[in-house]
């Protein structure tokens, strides 16, 4: 850079801001990295919201499950619906409950039941969680 001898100051200043700033391509190259590093910080909140999601929909139904086994445990299979809207507050679930014959008895001499909860959300109905165990003895 060739400096030149300005006869007053305004030249001088006149001079120095003709050749400072940013060219039009520094500022595009600058505006796609910003935009890039925006748009992968978006994607992982986006991927971090739908696996937020999906674990409290898997807490949800698990917490779900236990309850209506042990309610089957404790009350028999009529206290539970077989198929249809969970009871309150999991209204948002749907459930189907089965029974079969577990093949076997028990040590005190009863049947063996194989009980499977399925569980999932009603706007999700490829998201099924299931649980599945044995019950034995006097069903109550």
């Amino acid at each position: 850079m060739k400096f030149r001898r300005a006869d007053n100051f305004s030249q001088a200043v006149m001079s120095a801001n003709r050749h400072s700033g940013f060219t039009l391509i520094e500022v595009l190259i600058t505006v796609v990295i910003l935009s890039t590093g925006i748009v992968l910080v978006l994607q992982a909140f986006q991927t971090s919201a739908t696996a937020l999601g999906a674990a409290r929909d898997a807490m949800r139904a698990t917490h779900l499950l236990r309850g209506m086994v042990e309610t089957i445990a404790r009350d028999g299979l009529a206290a539970v619906p077989a198929s249809g809207a969970c009871p309150a507050p999991y209204g948002a679930y749907a459930c189907r409950v089965t029974a079969a014959a577990g093949g076997g008895e028990s040590p005190e001499g009863g049947q063996v039941q194989q009980i499977t909860v399925d569980v999932w959300p009603q706007y999700a109905p490829s998201a099924v969680f299931s649980l599945s165990t044995y019950l034995y003895g006097d069903a109550p």
